[in-house]
Parts: C-alpha cells; sequence; structure tokens
C-alpha cells in the first residue's frame, strides 16, 4: 500500500480486548495522520454439532468472530465520526444467512450463530454512522480453501473416516450452486477493496455476497 502511494499501519492485537484495538488505531491514525478504511477480518471456525459444543467452545467463537468485529467497529466509528468519513467492511460468511449441514454432519450451528450476529451488528453500526458519512458493510464468502477450511476438513475427515478430497467436492456441490473449487481469496479482497472505495459511497449497511451463489434462497 505504501508503494502505491497510500499508507498503511500494522501490528499484533488481541481483538477481543476492545482496549487493544483501540490503542491499534489510535496508531494507525497517528502514523498515517487520518482513518479512511478499517477491515474486520479476523475470525475463527467451528463446526461441532449443535448438542455437542459446550460453553467453552460458545464463547470461543463469540469472543473472536462477534466481539472481536463489535470492538474494531465501534472503535473506528468513534474515530471516524469526528473525521466526517470512513469506510468500515466486517467479515461474515454464507453461513450467517441460513443454517447448513455439512458432510461430516456437525454443519456450522456456532459458527453461523457468530456471523448472522456480525450481518446484524454492521447494520446497526450502519445506522450509527450514516449521519457521518461513515460506510458499514460486511462482505461475506463461500468455500475458500483457505488454512481455515483445512481445519474443517480436518473435523470431518476425524468424524466420518471419509477421503479428505471426496468430502470437497461434496461440499462444493452442497453449498455452491456454482459448483467451482477456484475461488481464491482474492476474490474476498476484490469485494473489500470495492466497498472501501468511492463507488461505493452510497451503499452502506449491506452484505455484499460473495460466494458462487451459496446465500440464494
Amino acid at each position: 500500500m505504501n508503494g502505491l502511494g497510500y499508507k498503511s499501519a500494522y501490528g499484533v492485537v488481541e481483538v477481543t480486548d476492545y482496549n487493544q484495538v483501540d490503542a491499534f488505531l489510535e496508531k494507525a491514525q497517528s502514523e498515517t495522520g487520518k482513518l479512511d478504511i478499517v477491515v474486520n477480518n479476523a475470525g475463527i471456525v467451528g463446526c461441532m454439532p449443535f448438542l455437542d459444543a459446550d460453553n467453552n467452545e460458545v464463547h470461543r467463537l463469540l469472543n473472536t468472530n462477534v466481539m472481536g468485529a463489535n470492538n474494531g467497529t465501534q472503535a473506528a466509528l468513534k474515530r471516524m465520526i469526528p473525521l466526517k468519513g470512513g469506510k468500515i467492511v466486517n467479515i461474515s460468511s454464507f453461513t450467517g444467512h441460513r443454517a447448513v449441514k455439512n458432510p461430516g454432519d456437525g454443519g456450522f450451528p456456532h459458527y453461523g450463530m457468530t456471523k448472522a450476529a456480525v450481518l446484524y451488528m454492521t447494520q446497526s453500526a450502519a445506522y450509527a454512522g450514516s449521519k457521518h458519512n461513515v460506510n458499514v458493510n460486511s462482505v461475506c464468502p463461500g468455500i475458500v480453501r483457505t488454512d481455515m477450511w483445512e481445519e474443517v476438513l480436518d473435523s470431518m475427515v476425524a468424524a466420518s473416516g471419509r477421503d479428505r478430497e471426496v468430502i470437497w467436492k461434496e461440499c462444493l456441490e452442497n453449498f455452491i450452486p456454482l459448483a467451482r473449487a477456484d475461488q481464491k481469496a482474492e476474490d474476498i479482497a476484490y469485494a473489500v477493496l470495492f466497498l472501501s472505495s468511492t463507488f461505493a459511497d452510497h451503499i452502506t449497511g449491506q452484505s455484499l455476497n460473495v460466494d458462487g451463489g451459496a446465500s440464494m434462497d
């Protein structure tokens, strides 16, 4: 980013701690002179069956996926509102739109619950920023074979004893109408870039689904 003429900042932050998140944004604002864009991308996955997940597992997902996104959004809004502008993008998931059942029989009940909460929180934050030229939106990825999805496949293989690549193929066929295995992280980045740009100045409180049709009813 700096090589393209833009200023950016980075750091290691515990997103469940509001004070750490706010201090990081303060550092970014101090180093760059302003705060134009904040992307809340930190997340963890869980695919235990609904009745098997204990409180520790549920809190683990809630703390990172919901509180992490909330902390980043609140801290960013409080800094962007006095600046009279900014873009906030939260990463949700296609599982935030509806419950799904995976071939490993676990589904993503509490993970999806947290991602649905991110969608609602994004809309609420969009209202809070709307009078101050701050746009708040979300992006909902489908299935991208990242390290996180390898964790999901690990659990499915362990639960079923079935072939990893067969399960992967079934996930694509069951979840994604396009059923293509070539979705990349860059596809999500392009959506975030769009919502962070002036092309999206009149878009707020929306979720942009980049999921091969998985969110269609």
